[in-house]
C-alpha cells in the first residue's frame, strides 16, 4: 500500500486525506504540497499501527487508496488517444497561398481555420500557419508578423478587410440579380450561382455581418435566379421540371450536365446536315480553240499588214498615206545677192559675201582680219 501511495499524484493524495479523514494541515490542500500529504499519511499510519483497533483503520485507508488510484477505463483510453494525437499530429498548415492573383479566397481560409480548431490545434499554432500562408511580397505579411497577440477574432477581421469580402446583404442582392453572361456556359453559370449561395450562408453564420438569412430562403432564391437567368430557352424548358422538385446541389449539377450534353450533340448533328456552298467567281466556259484555225487567223492578219505596207510604199510623194507627215524643214536663204534676187539661191555657185565666182565665202578677202570674229551677215 505504501508503494501505491508514493505513486499517487498530488490531487489524488488530497482525496485520500479527505476520504480517510486523516488529520492534516490546511496549507497542504491550499499549496498542493505532495510531500506534505505523504507526510500526513505516514504519520497517520504510525498512529494506527500502534493502536489495538488499528486494523480496521488500515482497511479503510486501503479502500480509499484503491478507489482514488483506479482510473476509469474509458477516461484512460481517451487520455491515451489525446496524448497520441498531440504527439503524432502535424503542425497546422494552410493548403494554398494568400496572394494577389490566383490565391485562396476568404471562405477557403476561414474553413481551414475552423477545421484546425475542431482538430485541436492551438490558437497560436493556427495564427502562425495563417501568417506563413501569406505571400512574402504582400504588405499583409509584414503587418501580421509585426502585430503581437493575434487571436482568431482579430485575424478573421483582418482577412475579411483584406479580401474585401461583401456582407450577407450585398451577396444576397448579387445572387438575386445574377444572369448568364454571353460567353458563359450554362454549367459555369450554375456553379457561379451555387458559389454565391454558399457565400451568403457563410456570411450569415459569421458574427457581426448584418442580416441573418435563412437557408431555405437562400436556396429558393438560388433556384429562381438560375431558372430566370439562363440564356438558352430550350435548356430552361428542360430544367423546369427538375427545378420544381427542389433538388439538391448534386442533383442539379448532374441534371444540367445531361441536358447540356444532349443539347450540344443535337446542335452538332444539325450543323452536319447543312451543306455549305461558297461561290468565289462565276465565269463563262469558253470552247477550246482549234490550233490550226488559230494559225490561219494569224497568217491572215500578217497578210493584211504586208499588203498595207506595200500600198504605202508604192504611193507617190504628196499623196495621202497612213504615214504621219514629216515636219516642214526650216527654209535657209542660200546664195549671193544676185542669185537671191533672181530666185535661184539654192543653185548659186558664187561667194555668198562678195558675189565672185572664183572663191567661196570661206576664202573671201572681205572677211575680218585673221579670220576671227563673227562673219558679217548679208546686207551688213
Amino acid at each position: 500500500m505504501r508503494s501505491t501511495i508514493y505513486q499517487l499524484p498530488g490531487d489524488q493524495l488530497k482525496k485520500v486525506l479527505l476520504k480517510a479523514k486523516i488529520p492534516h494541515d490546511k496549507d497542504v490542500l491550499k499549496k498542493e504540497l505532495r510531500s506534505g500529504a505523504i507526510a500526513a499519511i505516514e504519520k497517520y499510519l504510525a498512529i494506527v499501527i500502534s493502536e489495538d483497533d488499528g486494523k480496521e483503520a488500515l482497511e479503510a485507508l486501503k479502500l480509499c487508496v484503491d478507489e482514488v488510484s483506479v482510473v476509469p477505463e474509458k477516461k484512460q483510453s481517451e487520455d491515451v488517444t489525446d496524448t497520441l494525437r498531440s504527439v503524432f499530429r502535424k503542425d497546422f498548415k494552410i493548403f494554398g497561398s494568400i496572394c494577389e492573383k490566383g490565391g485562396l479566397t476568404y471562405c477557403s481560409v476561414i474553413r481551414q481555420i475552423d477545421s484546425a480548431v475542431k482538430s485541436g490545434h492551438r490558437e497560436s499554432e493556427i495564427v502562425e500557419g495563417v501568417i506563413k500562408a501569406v505571400s512574402p511580397s504582400l504588405k499583409l505579411r509584414s503587418f501580421l508578423e509585426g502585430k503581437p497577440d493575434l487571436t482568431f477574432l482579430s485575424i478573421k477581421r483582418i482577412l475579411r478587410a483584406y479580401f474585401q469580402e461583401k456582407s450577407s446583404t450585398e451577396l444576397y442582392t448579387e445572387l438575386n440579380q445574377a444572369a448568364q453572361q454571353p460567353k458563359e456556359s450554362p454549367t459555369e453559370f450554375l456553379m457561379r450561382v451555387l458559389d454565391l449561395k454558399q457565400r451568403v450562408l457563410f456570411a450569415s453564420e459569421e458574427e457581426d455581418t448584418g442580416i441573418k438569412y435563412d437557408k431555405t430562403i437562400v436556396e429558393a432564391l438560388m433556384l429562381r435566379t438560375f431558372s430566370t437567368g439562363l440564356a438558352d430557352e430550350s435548356v430552361r424548358q428542360q430544367m423546369k421540371s427538375s427545378l420544381e422538385k427542389d433538388p439538391s446541389d448534386e442533383q442539379l449539377i448532374e441534371e444540367l450536365n445531361v441536358i447540356v450534353c444532349r443539347h450540344n450533340e443535337a446542335a452538332k448533328k444539325r450543323a452536319g446536315m447543312k451543306v455549305k456552298v461558297t461561290v468565289n467567281e462565276v465565269t463563262e466556259a469558253k470552247p477550246k480553240e482549234d490550233p490550226i484555225q488559230k494559225v490561219l487567223k494569224e497568217l491572215s492578219s500578217l497578210r493584211t499588214e504586208v499588203a498595207t505596207l506595200k500600198q504605202q510604199m508604192s504611193a507617190p510623194p504628196g499623196s495621202t498615206s497612213d504615214f504621219a507627215p514629216r515636219p516642214a524643214r526650216m527654209k535657209v536663204n542660200f546664195g549671193c545677192r544676185e542669185c537671191k534676187a533672181q530666185g535661184r539661191g539654192a543653185d548659186c555657185n558664187h561667194c555668198f559675201r562678195c558675189g565672185s565666182n572664183d572663191h567661196r565665202i570661206a576664202g573671201c578677202p572681205d572677211r575680218p582680219e585673221n579670220g576671227r570674229g563673227p562673219l558679217k551677215r548679208d546686207g551688213q
